[in-house]
C-alpha cells in the first residue's frame, strides 16, 4: 500500500510537468500576440523602464512531489499573467521573495493579511509559501537589486541558528516570534544554497550580492514594529560552508548560534520523521530486494561525503542503516560545532525543556534582545510547533512504521552509533554530552511538571543560566563536558 502510494504521488507529478509543458507553449502564443512578450523584454532591456517592470502573474495549478524538501522553483507553479506592476509591490507584508533565476526575482503573495513566516501558517518557509502562494511577481534582476540596494542596510538586529534536525529548531522560531517583534524564517530559500539561492556559476561577488539583495527583500520594513529577524538555516552539515562565510561578511553585526541535542534520542527522532520524507520514500520502494535497497541506502548518505574506509565498513555491514545515518549526520554536525564553537555558541534543546525562562533569557541577552520579551517568548511551548505535518508530535507517534522503527533501536545499534563516534572523536551518542560554549540553562536541573518549575538536582533552588559564566570565560572551555546520561521523551 506504501509503495503504491508513493508511485502514485510521483506519477501525478509527471503528469504536472507534462501539463505545465504544455500549457508554457500555447502561453508564449498568447503573450506573443498579446504584446506581454514585448513588454517583458522592454523591462528587461531597458533599466530604465521600471515602472511597470514587474509581471504579477496569478497561480492556476500547483505541484510538489514533496513541499518540505522542494527545491524553490517557478516550475512549482502553472501562472497565468495579470498586470505588470511597480517593483515596490513586493513590499507588501503578503509578498515573500521565493527564488531567483539569472534572469529574474520571483516573490509569491499570500491571500490579503497571511504572512508565510508565522508558525500558524506554516512551521517552514518554503512550503509555506509554496501552499499559500496565490500570485507570483517576477522582475528582472535589474529591478531587484534596484530595489535592495533603495532598501539600504538592514537596521534591525540579524540572527541566525545553525542546527542537528529535530533539536527544537521550529519551537526556537517559534519563541523568537512570540515576542511579537521578532520575524522568524525557518528554513527560508535565501539562506539555504544546496537548492540554488544564488547562481552558483558566477563570481563570488555576483554571489554575494544576490544572498545580501534576498535577505534585504525577506528583512523588509513591515507594517508592525520590528526589532529582529531570525534566520534559521538549512541543517549546518548540508549547507556549504561558503554560504556562511558570505553572510559574515555581508552583515558583520549579525549573532550566530547552534542548537544541538543528545545523539541517540535525536536518531531515534530524525529516523522517524525521514520516513515520511518523499525522496526517501521512494528509495525505501526497494525493501522488497534488500540487497539492493542497502547498496542504495548506503550510497544515498554517501553523497557528498568523503567517508573514510572504517566509517563505510559500518555502514555497508549494519543491519541499521536508517538509524546510523541519522546519527552519523548527528557526530558530523557536532564535530562542525567543536571546531567553530568560538564564534557561534551553542544552545541545548534539553535546556530549553528543563529551564525554558531561564534558557531563553540566556539566548535574548546574548542577541541583544530585551529581558521584558521573555515572558511573551514562554507563551511558544503551548501547542506543537509542528502542527498539521507528517512530523508533528502527534502524528509521529501515530505513524504505523514507529513502532518497527522503535524496535530497530536496541543494543548491537547503540554499539555501532558508539563505535562510529569514537572514529570521528565526537561525544558518544548514548551519552548525554554538554559542547564548548553552551548558553543554555547547565545540565544540572530538570523539570519538574508537577509543580511546573525548574529544580537544582543539587539543593532543589531555582537553576540559573550559564550565559554570563560563558562570556566572562571567553569561551575557555576547550573540552566536551559528558555528564550523566538522561533519557528526553518530549519532542
Amino acid at each position: 500500500m506504501e509503495r503504491r502510494h508513493i508511485l502514485i504521488e510521483f506519477l501525478v507529478t509527471i503528469g504536472f510537468m507534462l501539463l505545465r509543458a504544455a500549457h508554457n507553449v500555447a502561453q508564449r502564443v498568447a503573450w506573443w500576440a498579446d504584446g506581454t512578450t514585448a513588454q517583458c523584454k522592454t523591462a528587461s532591456l531597458d533599466p530604465t523602464h521600471t515602472e511597470r517592470s514587474a509581471q504579477l502573474m496569478s497561480v492556476w495549478k500547483k505541484n510538489a512531489f514533496d513541499p518540505y524538501q522542494m527545491h524553490n522553483d517557478p516550475g512549482n507553479f502553472i501562472m497565468q499573467h495579470k498586470d505588470f506592476v511597480h517593483p515596490s509591490y513586493v513590499l507588501k507584508d503578503e509578498v515573500s521573495f521565493y527564488c531567483m533565476t539569472k534572469t529574474h526575482a520571483y516573490f509569491v503573495e499570500a491571500a490579503p493579511g497571511v504572512e508565510v513566516w508565522r508558525n500558524e501558517v506554516g512551521p517552514f518557509h518554503k512550503a509555506a509559501q509554496y501552499e499559500n502562494a496565490e500570485f507570483v511577481i517576477r522582475m528582472p534582476l535589474g529591478a531587484f537589486f534596484a530595489l535592495a540596494d533603495d532598501l539600504g542596510e538592514i537596521q534591525e538586529k540579524l540572527i541566525f541558528v545553525d542546527f542537528i534536525p529535530r533539536s527544537g529548531s521550529t519551537l526556537l522560531c517559534k519563541i523568537f516570534e512570540a515576542t511579537g517583534e521578532c520575524v522568524s524564517f525557518s528554513e527560508a530559500h535565501a539562506v539555504n544554497d544546496v537548492f540554488g539561492a544564488y547562481v552558483k556559476d558566477g563570481n563570488s561577488e555576483e554571489q554575494k550580492r544576490a544572498i545580501q539583495a534576498q535577505i534585504r527583500l525577506l528583512c523588509k520594513p513591515r507594517s508592525k514594529p520590528t526589532s529582529a529577524f531570525m534566520f534559521k538555516m538549512l541543517p549546518a552539515q548540508i549547507q556549504s560552508r561558503v554560504l556562511g562565510q558570505y553572510i559574515r561578511e555581508l552583515f558583520p553585526q549579525a549573532k550566530f548560534l547552534f542548537l544541538y541535542r543528545n545523539g541517540a534520542p535525536m536518531a531515534k527522532s530524525l529516523e522517524r520523521l525521514m520516513l515520511q520524507v518523499n525522496a526517501l520514500r521512494l528509495v525505501n520502494t526497494l525493501r522488497v530486494i534488500p540487497s539492493l535497497w542497502k547498496k542504495v541506502r548506503v550510497w544515498f548518505v554517501s553523497i557528498g561525503q568523503d567517508f573514510s574506509p572504517e566509517v563505510q565498513d559500518v555502514l555497508k555491514s549494519t543491519d541499521h542503516i536508517e538509524y546510523l545515518t541519522c546519527g552519523l549526520y548527528w557526530m558530523l554536525c557536532v564535530q562542525g560545532q567543536m571546531e567553530n564553537a568560538g564564534d557561534r555558541p551553542g544552545i541545548k534543546y534539553e535546556d530549553l525543556l528543563a529551564c525554558p525562562e531561564e534558557s531563553i533569557s540566556a539566548i535574548f541577552a546574548y542577541c541583544g534582545l530585551s529581558e521584558d520579551l521573555v515572558p511573551k517568548a514562554m507563551n511558544a511551548f503551548k501547542g506543537d510547533s509542528q502542527h498539521n505535518l507528517g512530523m508533528s508530535w502527534k502524528q509521529l507517534a501515530q505513524m504505523g512504521w514507529a513502532k518497527t522503527v522503535a524496535a530497530e533501536v536496541n543494543d548491537e545499534a547503540r554499539k555501532e552509533l558508539d563505535e562510529l563516534a569514537s572514529l570521528y572523536r565526537v561525544p558518544l551518542l548514548t551519552d548525554n554530552c554538554v559542547l564548548p560554549n553552551t548558553i543554555s540553562v547547565r545540565k544540572d536541573c530538570f523539570f519538574d511538571d508537577n509543580n511546573n518549575n525548574c529544580v537544582d538536582n543539587n539543593n532543589n533552588e531555582d537553576c540559573v543560566p550559564n550565559f554570563s559564566l560563558a562570556i566572562e570565560n571567553k569561551l575557555k572551555a576547550t573540552a566536551l563536558t559528558i555528564v550523566e546520561s538522561e533519557e528526553v521523551t518530549r519532542m
